[in-house]
């Protein structure tokens, strides 16, 4: 995939800016409607099937696996919501290297570092990382 030493400085570099870019003023915003409904199923202090109760009666459109996976992650940390971001945040940052690597895998040359550069900079990527939602 690297074909230079300077091509994996670039790519460390832009991953580098993805990430702060994510994380940056992460919970600079207040929670919207839909993401106090994924953190209150989300609530680890509750069984799976009173989640699932709570999310019929919301008629809550996430994924169940996305709230399983939060429910499980503010469990392992605490429930408080600055901690309800992280989960799209991780999967936000875990998506800009395998983009890069699909798109090496595709076409076979040094596209992936203009495909890594466009996922790290583009701005609904980056708010779409900073709120509780799956998208």
């Amino acid at each position: 995939m690297f074909s230079s030493k300077k091509s994996i400085i670039i790519f460390s570099i832009l991953i580098f800016i993805g990430v702060f870019l994510r994380t940056y003023q992460l919970n600079f915003e207040s929670y919207w409607l839909d993401e106090m409904i994924s953190y209150w199923v989300a609530d680890p202090n509750i069984s799976h099937n009173e989640a699932l109760i709570r999310r019929e009666q919301l008629g809550a459109t996430s994924p169940v696996l996305f709230d399983l996976i939060l429910s499980k992650y503010l469990s392992f940390l605490s429930y408080e919501p600055e901690y309800g971001r992280h989960v799209p945040l991780i999967f936000g940052v875990l998506s800009i290297p395998f983009l890069g690597i699909l798109s090496h895998q595709i076409s076979k040359n040094n596209s992936y570092l203009l495909t890594i550069f466009l996922a790290s900079i583009n701005v609904y990527l980056i708010s779409y990382s900073q709120e509780v939602r799956p998208y």
